[in-house]
């Protein structure tokens, strides 16, 4: 159980190489201002008072239930370190928020998904890679 827990965080941060820096960024301090039962609406880039912008807006619609779930997506650089003479080598994850009805109930590192005890959470986490995946394509 152990080894596949270690594949599942490896696959979810592969990505984590390939991650464009097009937007403004996640900070811990702004990851600090956030709070579960959050209305959704904080972060619409058009209305909200998040001043991040996601990288990926989803709704996810093949979750059995009633609820309605949406995953935001944000680039969080982890450290800056230099390259060559003329270039620095960014790391980056990601800060991934869960909503339910609208309603904050996760937000983390996508490692946090999968170490959940919660089964909805975790659940939900292991559609994260694919999440991960669509957005750099996008981007």
């Amino acid at each position: 159980m152990e080894e596949t827990l270690t594949k599942k965080i490896f696959l979810l941060l592969i990505p984590i190489l390939f991650v464009s820096c097009g937007s403004k960024q996640i900070s811990y301090n702004m990851m600090s201002s956030s709070n579960i039962g959050d209305p959704y609406s904080k972060y619409e880039i058009e209305n909200g008072t998040f001043e991040v912008e996601y990288l990926s807006n989803t709704v996810l619609k093949d979750i059995p239930g009633d609820s309605e779930y949406r995953v935001l997506i944000y680039n969080l650089p982890l450290y800056t370190s230099a390259g060559t003479a003329f270039t620095e080598i960014t790391m980056f994850t990601y800060a991934v928020y869960l909503f339910e009805d609208e309603k904050l109930i996760f937000f983390g590192f996508p490692e946090d998904y999968l170490k959940s005890d919660d089964e909805k959470i975790n659940r939900l986490g292991m559609k994260l890679a694919t999440l991960i995946r669509t957005t750099n394509e996008e981007s």
